[in-house]
């Protein structure tokens, strides 16, 4: 959206610096200046700005400013990749804030490695964005709009305070305690009074869920989706905190767990509820032997030296990782770390172990494992247990 105002304001300081600048003028110079009347278009400009000011006000139309960024580098074949072409999309859900002022909404994107992330934000003219207000964007008071092609911020990390990135096809709530109205996500701790900060609920159920039933109310999810989204004002308590957030997915085909403001969801066949309830309730998971696993293929690992003590352990992927729903893991003594990027079949692999003896305790020796899992989800809205493949072990030696 383009405005005025900017211009308005530009035109205003440069004719106060140019009277500024006349009061100060030699004298031949001063009684050079235009007549007074000449002030008319100043006063004019002031009026129509103040009068530009009330009627943005008055509709809730708030200038546009620049776009959000990603907020660190990106790419189609690591982390959660890029958004797949045509596949953002915002829900048809609007919230009110406590405070009023833009609504809050949310989007759907799919991306390059099989991920669905939802985004939380503020909405205007059918865009999703953040404010410039509570520090975010320099406080500029603008709304800055989330590009198609820009993932939800800080979402690597499963869920954060506004957005949460899993595997397409499964169901989650989610909360966040203390977002900042902005809708932005920074590296600092909101440190606002609790007045000024939201507390978020949101998430997707599946295509399933009915209706569901919140502190002060009830509503029915989008339908197909499921997808819900709660916003109230800041409340904490002694297992809350300004900051936190969490995620509840559904696994082995009973649903999530009612999160945040959420207490209860109605599916066409069950109930889940944090309390017991009257109604059928949703089956509880079934942990069963996994069958039909593939062999342990007994790669040899070789090692060599990293800098600064670190080593290098290599081996031969033997299965392609196309997307978050396979991945490579090390497992150096428990310290378990997954490879979140695309690997080819057959590709020579690198792992690099920073401090490999920092979890051995004394022992002269740590064991390497690096496993393949592929946890794919199928259609629905339940994913399957995952299947782990051993490619090979090594022990490390402090003598290495």
């Amino acid at each position: 959206m383009n405005t005025i105002l900017p211009q308005l304001e530009r035109d205003l300081c440069q004719a106060a610096e140019r009277r500024a600048a006349g009061r100060h003028a030699p004298a031949a110079t001063r009684k050079a200046r235009p007549p007074r009347r000449a002030r008319t278009p100043l006063l004019a400009a002031a009026a129509l700005l103040a009068t530009t000011a009330a009627a943005l006000a008055a509709t809730g139309v708030i200038p546009t400013g620049s776009p959000v960024r990603p907020s660190g580098p990106v790419s189609a074949t690591t982390g959660e990749g890029l958004p797949a072409p045509g596949s953002s999309r915002l829900l048809p859900l609007r919230v009110a804030d406590p405070d009023g002022g833009l609504p809050w909404g949310m989007r759907l994107v799919r991306t390059t490695r099989g991920e669905l992330c939802l985004q939380v934000g503020r909405v205007q003219d059918g865009q999703i964005g953040e404010l410039g207000i509570d520090g975010a964007f320099g406080d500029d008071g603008r709304f800055h709009p989330l590009p198609r092609d820009v993932l939800p911020a800080d979402a690597a990390a499963g869920v954060s305070l506004n957005a949460t990135c899993q595997l397409a096809g499964t169901a989650f709530t989610a909360n966040a305690v203390g977002v900042d109205r902005s809708a932005a996500v920074s590296e600092r701790n909101p440190t606002g009074p609790l007045g000024d900060l939201r507390n978020l609920s949101y998430g997707l159920l599946g295509p399933n869920a009915v209706r569901i039933l919140y502190a002060g109310g009830a509503s029915a999810p989008l339908a197909g989706t499921g997808a819900y989204l709660l916003v109230t004002p800041a409340i904490t308590s002694r297992t809350q905190r300004v900051g936190e957030s969490g995620v509840s997915i559904a696994l082995d085909g009973a649903p999530p767990s009612p999160d945040g403001a959420l207490r209860q969801i109605v599916y066409r066949a069950c109930v889940e509820s944090l309390t017991p309830v009257a109604g059928r309730a949703c089956p509880r998971p079934k942990f069963v032997p996994l069958t039909g696993r593939q062999r342990d293929l007994h790669q040899r690992l070789p090692v060599t030296a990293g800098a600064g003590g670190s080593v290098n352990v290599h081996f031969t992927a033997p299965y392609a990782v196309t997307s978050s729903g396979q991945a490579y893991e090390v497992d150096a003594d428990g310290a378990l770390r997954t490879l979140e990027r695309d690997v080819a079949r057959g590709q020579r692999v690198c792992v690099p172990i920073v401090e490999p003896f920092a979890n051995a305790h004394g022992r002269p020796t740590v064991t390497v494992t690096i496993l393949y899992d592929a946890h794919t989800a199928p259609g629905g809205f339940a994913p399957r247990a995952p299947r782990a493949v051993v490619i090979g072990r090594v022990r490390l030696s402090r003598e290495r």
